[in-house]
């Protein structure tokens, strides 16, 4: 049996510092590829079918608006609360509201639609399912695909550079090859995630040990595409299962960090409404916003605003 690594507190100290570099441009560059004016542009363009919903719907549907809101205003609100050292512990939060904020109203979008898909994995293959076939605009479309060695993507421009930390957030290929990472990492994860939950066995019934090329193209398939929220619910598990230091280290730019996760939430927030309020019209549109309570949340009525123009 292999013996397992040995580190030394400083050599965990370093990789803990390097991650925490690292994923301080990631968020930054999904900060800047997000850019609110295109997204609102390309949304004019998204194919969408109308569809009537019922009342009861119009509950179902404002419950979840509810819930999403109320997550998107306390995220926002521990961003102008918490300072220094307390923004860093609040950011460990965070990491699961921005998540939980935007799956809530993706399940709004999905009621709205008649999308039956609820558990976690089932909400983020649909998603990024969806994205592929250009129901979402294709600056937030940019996915990974393939097996753990033929990962490759769709609507990004990655390009290889000497330093993994290199970032220029006016260079589109710097930002591509950031979010190229980050959605790489993720992939790889979730892929040796997915080959556990398969439980491959040899002619005799025992546990496969070795894992062939056909089986990374069937774990491939279950897993779907790797999108924006799968980032997001990734970040979600990290903070909450063991990766927390990466997180606290002084190394992060955790101003910036929380910046740029508030903006992202408010991009797919701001998609999903979009989506919504073309698939139902502006009559049913109004009346979920009394519903779910959007009076009482400035940022939304400020979004509600922008698609009422559109």
């Amino acid at each position: 049996m292999d013996s397992i690594p040995t580190y030394t507190r400083e050599e965990i100290d370093a990789q803990t510092d390097w991650g925490a570099r690292m994923v301080s441009r990631q968020f930054s560059a999904l900060e800047a590829r997000l850019r609110t004016d295109i997204l609102i542009e390309e949304l004019c363009n998204v194919t969408v079918r109308s569809r009537i919903i019922s009342d009861e719907d119009v509950t179902t549907v404002a419950s979840y608006l509810r819930n999403g809101w109320s997550t998107e205003a306390l995220l926002k609100g521990n961003r102008a609360v918490f300072k220094g050292r307390g923004l860093a512990y609040a950011l460990h939060w965070a990491l699961a509201q921005a998540y939980y904020s935007v799956y809530a109203v993706t399940r709004a979008l999905f009621a709205v639609r008649g999308v039956t898909e609820r558990t976690h994995a089932t909400v983020i293959r649909r998603v990024g399912a969806d994205m592929a076939s250009g129901r979402y605009p294709r600056t937030m479309s940019f996915l990974a695909t393939g097996g753990i060695n033929e990962i490759s993507f769709m609507n990004l421009d990655p390009r290889s550079v000497t330093s993994t930390l290199y970032l220029d957030c006016d260079d589109p290929n710097s930002v591509d090859t950031q979010i190229g990472q980050f959605l790489r990492a993720t992939r790889k994860r979730n892929l040796k995630s997915k080959k556990l939950d398969m439980k491959l066995k040899t002619k005799r019934g025992t546990p496969r040990r070795s894992f062939w090329r056909e089986d990374w193209e069937q774990a491939s398939q279950k897993l779907g595409y790797t999108s924006l929220l799968s980032l997001l619910y990734r970040n979600r598990i990290r903070a909450n299962y063991g990766e927390i230091d990466t997180f606290l280290s002084p190394e992060l730019e955790t101003q910036d960090v929380f910046s740029a996760l508030v903006h992202i939430v408010g991009c797919f927030n701001l998609v999903h409404e979009g989506i919504l309020h073309t698939v139902v019209g502006n009559v049913r549109f109004e009346s979920l916003l009394r519903s779910a309570g959007a009076l009482s949340h400035d940022f939304v009525q400020a979004r509600a605003s922008v698609l009422r123009a559109l």
